[in-house]
């Protein structure tokens, strides 16, 4: 009958080196979260402004939960927003 070791066999393959992070500026594309984190938003708040068409974001590979936004669609829908209430 076969027994179980408890020692694990070495690996040979080799550890990919840690990578500095990406500034959010410097993406290609955001998450929701991401782009909450920064401009100082609720996640829920930037997702319903995508829902409502005011700031253009992607679903990569068809998935509707995983949405992408831009950089400069984020700059663009900051531009639009008015921050202040009318007189």
């Amino acid at each position: 009958m076969p027994t179980v070791t408890s020692e694990i066999a070495p690996t040979t393959s080799r550890m990919k080196a840690e990578q500095p992070p990406v500034p959010l500026r410097d993406k290609m594309a955001l998450t929701v979260q991401e782009v909450a984190d920064m401009c100082g938003f609720n996640y829920y708040f930037v997702h319903e402004q995508i829902k409502l068409g005011r700031l253009a974001a992607v679903a990569p590979g068809g998935n509707k939960r995983s949405k992408r936004v831009r950089p400069a669609d984020v700059d663009e829908w900051l531009k639009a927003s008015p921050w202040e209430p009318e007189a």
